[in-house]
């Protein structure tokens, strides 16, 4: 089984930990109309001797997605004389081919994508921007902390983020008012929006409409975006910050498998796995009331959502967190990787085309990749545009969400694709309905303990 999600469109988390790209349309017309007077603005600095080359880029993105792509590529060739090609792979063998080659010595000239690539750094193929920055006087004091910070292997600045993605939950609020709820609370709320909470909420909204002794319709969904949140939920995730010792067998980690547990055997307030995509893998299909959703879906929803007033709110947290314990919603930055070896200096011209021109950005988040943009000023804009298409949404959360979000340690490891399949495949065993929690616990963290000794 893949990891567990709560995104819905057919959207999925992929093994990387990181959102899957969107599969549905671009995003609307409001988004492309504001950015025609001033579209595909040049790039920052002059490429001078780079013209004439080619660059491979590696993405994994919707025939859509590739067509906006284009008006980018066409742009920056008429500016530059760089032609861009398109390596478009399926989020699911993007790291294996990208280390096959590296192996092969014919690495992608640039990646686009999550920036989580601590493995691929540690061999040494990846190329450090800091001289490039400081060469061309760039600045990213306007760029999220967390998207800056993911792509970083020690001393070496080995990627850029275009897009900061989190989650946050999404909720049915014609069934919160029938429950007579008040609305699930904001970033503010934490003395009482807490996961506790949550499992109230969610057991008086479930409802057997047809009598037979199993619920029609669900109060909420017992995880987090993805199996590997779920510790976040009353504990500080998956290893200790040295990267030292896995964590998952600490009380806080046991506590949040124990919750998801409750909600879903005792509760019964929450779909089982095995359930989860019969009743539409989240709020959309009318069937569940709350659930977590990636930042990416929020541009999509208002298409997606029919029959019924929807909205969005904070996350649950946990109460008596551990030191360093918080939201249980990981930042995924996408962003921009150069692999040495290939043509980086006009790659270097391309990401600088795209990052460094708030018009470009604009359009790249919008239609390209369908994400909040990674700096300040741009993802401020992407959210006031949303607010004409959707205009009843609490778009202030959404735009909030990143300022919440956790680095994940798991993903700063060299073996953490590996470590992921394992603990992926963990977190199914645990919420298995006969589960010995603790001996599966037991089993899932000396197998992680024995990739990191």
């Amino acid at each position: 089984m893949g990891s567990l999600s709560t995104s819905t469109c057919g959207i999925r988390t992929a093994r990387n930990g990181r959102p899957a790209p969107l599969t549905a349309v671009l995003v609307t017309s409001v988004l492309t109309t504001a950015l025609a007077a001033g579209l595909l603005a040049t790039a920052t600095t002059a490429v001078g001797a780079v013209g004439g080359q080619s660059i491979t880029y590696m993405a994994y993105i919707s025939p859509q997605q590739a067509q906006a792509l284009k008006k980018l590529t066409d742009a920056f060739y008429k500016q530059t004389g760089i032609e861009v090609k398109l390596l478009n792979v399926p989020w699911y063998d993007v790291w294996t081919k990208m280390k096959l080659m590296i192996a092969a010595g014919t690495p992608p000239d640039v990646y686009g994508g999550g920036v989580y690539a601590y493995d691929i750094a540690a061999m040494g193929a990846l190329v450090d921007l800091t001289p490039y920055l400081q060469r061309d006087h760039l600045s990213l004091s306007n760029f999220f902390a967390a998207g800056v910070a993911a792509p970083r292997y020690g001393s070496i600045q080995y990627g850029l983020p275009f897009g900061i993605n989190t989650t946050l939950l999404a909720y049915n609020a014609d069934m919160v008012e029938e429950a007579g709820l008040s609305p699930p609370g904001t970033w503010k709320d934490k003395d009482w929006w807490t996961w506790d909470k949550y499992a109230e909420y969610a057991k008086k909204m479930t409802k057997d409409t047809n009598g037979d002794g199993s619920p029609d319709i669900f109060g909420g969904v017992a995880w987090p975006q993805g199996s590997l949140d779920v510790p976040w939920m009353f504990g500080t995730g998956w290893l200790s910050p040295d990267l030292k010792r896995t964590i998952i067998d600490s009380p806080g980690a046991i506590r949040s498998f124990t919750f998801v547990r409750r909600m879903i055997y005792e509760l019964k307030a929450a779909p089982t796995p095995d359930q989860f995509g019969a009743f539409g893998y989240g709020i959309s299909a009318g069937k569940i009331a709350m659930g977590s959703i990636g930042t990416w879906d929020v541009s999509n929803y208002p298409t997606v959502i029919k029959g019924f007033k929807w909205n969005v709110a904070a996350m649950p947290i946990g109460t008596d967190l551990p030191p360093g314990g918080g939201y249980a919603m990981p930042a995924y930055p996408d962003g921009f990787i150069l692999f040495k070896g290939g043509n980086v200096e006009a790659a270097w011209q391309w990401v600088k085309f795209i990052l460094f021109n708030e018009e470009n950005l604009r359009y790249f988040a919008a239609n390209v990749v369908g994400q909040i943009p990674a700096t300040v000023t741009a993802a401020r804009w992407y959210i006031e545009n949303l607010r004409q298409k959707a205009p009843y949404l609490d778009l202030a959360t959404v735009l909030q969400a990143p300022e919440h979000a956790q680095i994940q340690r798991l993903f700063f490891t060299t073996r953490t694709h590996d470590i992921q399949a394992i603990a992926d495949e963990g977190v199914w065993k645990i919420l298995a309905p006969n589960a010995d929690v603790m001996n599966e616990v037991k089993t899932l963290a000396s197998k992680i303990q024995g990739m990191l000794d």
